[in-house]
């Protein structure tokens, strides 16, 4: 996995100076970069958890295996977009865990969205291995896709709906958006409503009696936000 490790970064390093590498390549190459980087030294930290040492290594094998899709020449544009986007949004996802000023304030929480990681990069390994079974590949590939259309998920578009009729500073929006694209729906979303840049809207929405979404941003306020899911509006 080493040598396998070393090739890809190579060539995701030359990806980055290419001059034909568009500027979105170019920033979601580099996130994948720094991703990978941290994630290695959390697995080398005789400190780490086996348990965490292991889904760590998967999210590596996720991003390794999304960035040499990617660069494959051999991979259709529509693939090499979502296997780019893949790799920077998991790789920042990484680097976004290790820094105090953007982690989940709550270890449960942490530990969820490293349970969600690890489980999209298994699927995108899966989706690309020859030796799975057809059924297996065909439900590694749904998963990819539903993580891919997170933000045309009908859940969280009704969430953002909602969230903006506070009028929420355009930070609490982008940082909503950018957690659902790193962790998809709906802990990434959860993540990105327990921001700090959302603590005022969250604030207002939560002692909002009216609306069907005040339980949702009650349990955000004062829990560990991976507990929350339950509270979402069924319809």
């Amino acid at each position: 996995m080493k040598e396998e490790l070393g090739e890809v970064l190579t060539g995701t390093l030359d990806a980055i100076e290419d001059p034909e590498t568009t500027p979105e390549e170019r920033a979601r190459y580099t996130e994948a970069v720094q991703g990978l980087n941290e994630a290695l030294e959390v697995i080398q930290d005789p400190n780490t958890t086996p348990e965490d040492r292991a889904r760590y290594m998967r999210v590596v094998e996720g991003i390794s295996e999304a960035l040499s899709t990617s660069l494959d020449p051999n991979t259709s544009p529509g693939d090499r977009v979502m296997y780019t986007a893949f790799a920077g949004y998991t790789g920042s996802s990484v680097t976004d865990l290790q820094s105090p000023e953007t982690r989940p304030e709550h270890p449960e929480d942490r530990e969820q969205i490293l349970r969600v990681l690890e489980e999209t990069s298994k699927s995108l390994v899966t989706a690309q291995d020859p030796n799975a079974s057809p059924e297996k590949r065909d439900e590694a590939r749904r998963k990819m896709d539903q993580w891919a259309d997170s933000l045309d998920n009908s859940q969280y578009l009704a969430l953002m709906k909602e969230v903006k009729q506070y009028k929420p500073p355009t930070a609490c929006i982008d940082t909503i958006e950018n957690r659902t694209r790193q962790a998809g729906w709906p802990e990434g979303s959860l993540w990105g409503l327990s921001s700090s840049s959302c603590a005022a809207t969250l604030s207002e929405a939560a002692h909002d009696s009216g609306s069907k979404w005040s339980e949702l941003f009650r349990c955000v306020q004062r829990d560990p936000f991976s507990t929350c899911a339950v509270h979402i509006p069924k319809s």
